[in-house]
């Protein structure tokens, strides 16, 4: 039996009102608007003058024309001579002495020339730029050092000179930002560059380079200390592994570029360079108070991303436009980061001002509580036979400490968490080196009472990278801004100082810090040795110069909330000016990656002449071959094209005319048109793809 369903026709009053239904929406959507926040550039970016290069400031404008044209043309055979020479390099390096001698002087003649044409064609803006930020300084020293170590080690000018073209390309890489030219040839070429110095680190630590002995085990002695000094191969294997993990990140992070063509790679993504940001809340009315000429998408989105573009007359503008680059902000992965989604999500987000005063002290109070038992527990005195009463102090700092820092961890951005615990190579980086430093420290502690604190101090340290995924919400509820991180700070580096110096200058017997070999082996006449002491102090030495920027950033901004206490900034007098928040702060560890374009031709390497090898090759194959009839001649046809469905054209294709590149009419098109007019008197090789006719 077949079943209708009638539905009955809804009424009025059932309907629901579109006008509440709408204005419900737009308060829902205010509500959550309140809660997103963005990214944004403090500063307006620089626009840089690709013109300015080194080679412009020495040829002038008339010969830098050529020079360019010239460098398309061979620098394809530059970079293969300097790849070869990287590899003499090596030979140089792990060969006999005589050897070296004869080979050191070729390595440098073949990577020098390509090396000089990568240096003249940087742009100086972008040099200039580079200057002025920490991360550039730090490793071009550690550079500097490595290579000015392994000269120390070899001792002989002709195989010291080899080491020139290593040292010049490893700062090509560290100013990678400068180069637009090679910057694709150079990110493969790094690859190279990362085998040679792994290779290198082995030779030397296992002392197998032929150098004199001596050298290599020469100690700088350090006054006032006992029994302690500091090995040069320390100092120098501790430069190395700095400048390793770095290559690492540069081939990781443009890992994209390995497939990629040079010419058709345009966009130039900064390595070292990058742009301060701050958190602002995300407004949707942000247009609606601009004027006209200010109410576009485009001025708003420049606006958001800190671009300003010089302003250029209609004259000079084709002149200008396609040398002068705007420096843009790269599209961030959190475009907007919503404040609720918390690490604990019962956090009260919600509420606005700030916890109750009784929380607030209680919070604090944990936490300046577990910080002076950190401190304490490390000035106590080594004991042997250790009891219960013995720890409780550090314990109790311990827990302490971990209460305060389990609130910051639970009001964490889930979002911003991942993206700097996965994501950011500074926090990796220091992490790296401290968990090291902690392991070494607790080593030599004979794991007593006292690894307490230490574990305590590691997580001092963690809170203090971790303070950029705390939201200016959560910073609002809790109180909270860079004036509390500069105490925490300062007892940190007290904390390095002192483990470095009762680790050298105080008697084993009175600090308790006992090194202990870890390895120990016989390569040859040589003793391979790795001791406690010498891997913890190079570790609080990177340590201490890697948190320089972070110290420096905090210590600003400390001093900037200070002012502003004292001094309030005055409200805007420009009605398209956002009132900034007094209360925002920079981001201490999250930066964001800038980038530039580059209209000019790029440089192939030897990827280029490969393929162009290759193609000659497959050309070759497919020379015309006479058939076995004799009577006609048949060209070789791959299966892509057999495959391909290719058909003869038709009377009216053929009778099309060709065009050139701008559009005019092919010189001979006409001759072409009349031979292939008449594709029945013609001969039936015309419309047979892949046939030639008979000569």
């Amino acid at each position: 039996m077949t079943m209708i369903r009638v539905f009955p026709f809804p009424r009025r009053h059932t309907t629901p009102d579109e006008k509440f239904m709408k204005s419900r929406r737009r308060s829902e959507i205010r509500d959550n608007a309140s809660f997103l926040y963005k990214f944004e550039a403090t500063r307006s970016l620089p626009v840089v003058d690709l013109r300015r290069t080194l080679s412009h400031w020495l040829l002038g404008p008339q010969l830098n024309l050529k020079f360019p044209r010239w460098m398309k043309r061979n620098f394809g055979l530059l970079h293969c001579g300097q790849m070869l020479g990287t590899l003499l390099t090596l030979v140089v390096i792990a060969a006999p002495r005589d050897v070296g001698q004869v080979l050191g002087p070729l390595s440098v003649a073949m990577s020098l020339m390509s090396i000089v044409s990568t240096i003249g064609t940087a742009s100086t803006d972008v040099l200039r730029l580079l200057t002025r930020h920490y991360e550039f300084w730090f490793f071009s020293v550690a550079n500097l050092v490595t290579w000015s170590l392994l000269a120390f080690f070899l001792a002989d000018p002709l195989r010291i000179l080899s080491l020139v073209p290593l040292w010049l390309i490893l700062q090509l890489t560290v100013s990678m930002d400068a180069n637009f030219r090679t910057f694709v040839v150079a990110v493969r070429s790094n690859i190279l560059v990362l085998a040679v110095l792994i290779i290198i680190a082995a030779l030397v630590f296992l002392m197998v380079i032929d150098v004199d002995s001596a050298r290599l085990e020469w100690v700088i002695p350090i006054y006032s200390a006992l029994d302690v000094t500091l090995p040069v191969i320390g100092l120098f294997e501790n430069a190395l592994a700095t400048l390793i993990p770095f290559v690492m990140r540069v081939l990781f992070t443009k890992r994209k570029l390995f497939g990629a063509r040079s010419a058709g790679s345009k966009l130039v993504r900064c390595q070292l360079y990058h742009a301060q940001l701050v958190l602002r809340p995300v407004r949707y009315s942000r247009t609606a108070s601009l004027g006209v000429e200010t109410n576009r998408r485009s001025y708003v989105l420049h606006k958001q991303l800190g671009i300003t573009a010089p302003e250029m007359s209609i004259t000079s503008g084709n002149d200008t436009a396609r040398h002068h680059q705007q420096v843009t902000l790269v599209a961030l992965r959190l475009s907007a980061i919503d404040t609720r989604n918390t690490l604990l999500l019962s956090w009260p987000v919600k509420t606005s001002g700030r916890l109750c005063i009784f929380k607030l002290f209680g919070i604090y109070a944990t936490g300046s509580a577990g910080l002076a038992l950190t401190v304490a527990t490390l000035g106590l005195p080594p004991s042997g036979n250790q009891s219960p009463a013995q720890y409780a102090v550090p314990v109790v700092g311990f827990m302490l400490t971990m209460g305060f820092c389990t609130v910051f961890d639970c009001a964490s951005q889930r979002d911003m968490l991942r993206a700097l615990l996965f994501h950011n190579f500074g926090f990796l980086f220091s992490m790296t080196h401290c968990s090291v430093a902690c392991l070494c420290v607790a080593d030599m502690m004979s794991w007593d009472y006292r690894c307490w604190a230490v574990a305590s101090a590691f997580v001092w340290f963690v809170w203090v990278q971790l303070l950029d995924v705390v939201t200016p919400l959560v910073r609002r509820q809790l109180v909270f801004s860079k004036v509390q991180v500069v105490p925490v700070l300062w007892l940190l580096w007290a904390l390095m100082f002192v483990v470095a110096y009762a680790s050298v200058f105080i008697p084993m017997e009175r600090s308790g810090l006992r090194g202990r070999d870890l390895v120990r082996f016989h390569v040859g006449h040589n003793v391979t040795v790795l001791n406690t002491k010498s891997i913890l102090l190079n570790r609080l030495f990177i340590m201490f110069f890697w948190m320089q920027r972070h110290a420096w950033n905090v210590f600003t901004g400390a001093f900037t909330r200070c002012w502003r206490l004292l001094r309030p900034p005055k409200p805007s007098e420009v009605p398209e000016e956002e009132a900034n928040d007094p209360d925002e702060e920079e981001l201490s560890t999250m930066r964001g990656s800038l980038e530039y374009f580059c209209p000019f031709d790029t440089f192939p390497g030897v990827k280029h002449k490969l393929s162009r090898l290759e193609r000659a090759v497959t050309s070759a194959r497919s020379i015309r071959r006479i058939s076995l009839t004799g009577r006609h001649c048949v060209r070789r046809l791959s299966s892509a094209i057999l495959l391909s469905g290719v058909v003869a054209p038709s009377a009216k294709q053929q009778q099309k005319p060709r065009r050139g590149a701008f559009g005019q009419r092919s010189g001979n098109s006409q001759s072409e048109s009349d031979t292939h007019s008449n594709p029945k008197t013609g001969s039936w090789t015309n419309s047979v793809p892949g046939m030639v006719r008979d000569e």
